[in-house]
């Protein structure tokens, strides 16, 4: 059954922090501009020297079971990169992709607080219709009771208690509506802040 109660709407800062934090694109987001700053810094870790332990060791002869002689070789070898142009190709490609992350970031999160501010806005404009159409049922109510007064006293005919009937119906299924519009904008509501599947009817 659908019923209206009346709250109050949340601040839009606190709101749109807490969708921030609970949105799932925006954590995918973030997770995307953590890997693409660590692409980065593994890019830029290429023009770093490096020092490499090599060693090895094998059977060398003409023939492995009568004349082969053990060979051992151990080096410590260093690679200083001075002019790779291949590395400062990915740096710049590395950077590009940072960049776009968080642009894609900066995005989202605009989006999410377009989503949010438009489902409060929404929330209190529909609520503020559910109340005018609870008056209007009230007032068709009260309007039925009077019509059916005055055809008991015999000022009014049976047409007068047929209309007023007519006019409560349509009120009813008028708020019937707008606690439909309600619970829509609350469910866009729980949507925008993420938190949809926690939702209570």
């Amino acid at each position: 059954m659908l019923q209206f109660k009346s709250e109050a709407v949340p601040p839009i800062e606190s709101t749109v922090a807490e969708a921030e934090r609970e949105r799932l694109e925006i954590q995918i987001a973030e997770e995307e501009l953590k890997l693409r700053g660590y692409s980065l810094s593994a890019s830029r870790a290429e023009r770093l020297p490096s020092i490499d332990f090599v060693a090895d060791y094998g059977q060398s002869g003409s023939t492995p079971a009568q004349s082969s002689v053990p060979t051992r070789n151990v080096g410590v070898r260093m690679n200083v990169p001075l002019f790779n142009m291949a590395t400062k190709g990915r740096i710049d490609a590395a950077q590009s992709r940072r960049r776009q992350a968080e642009l894609q970031l900066n995005d989202a999160r605009m989006q999410v607080e377009e989503d949010v501010r438009l489902s409060l806005q929404t929330i209190s404009t529909v609520a503020q219709q559910v109340k005018a159409a609870q008056q209007t049922v009230a007032l068709a109510d009260r309007e039925l009771q009077m019509a059916r007064d005055r055809f008991t006293a015999g000022i009014a005919d049976n047409l007068e208690v047929i209309n007023a009937q007519a006019s409560l119906a349509n009120a009813r299924v008028a708020e019937i509506a707008a606690l439909a519009q309600y619970k829509a904008a609350q469910i866009n509501l729980a949507a925008a802040l993420g938190s949809i599947e926690s939702f209570k009817w």
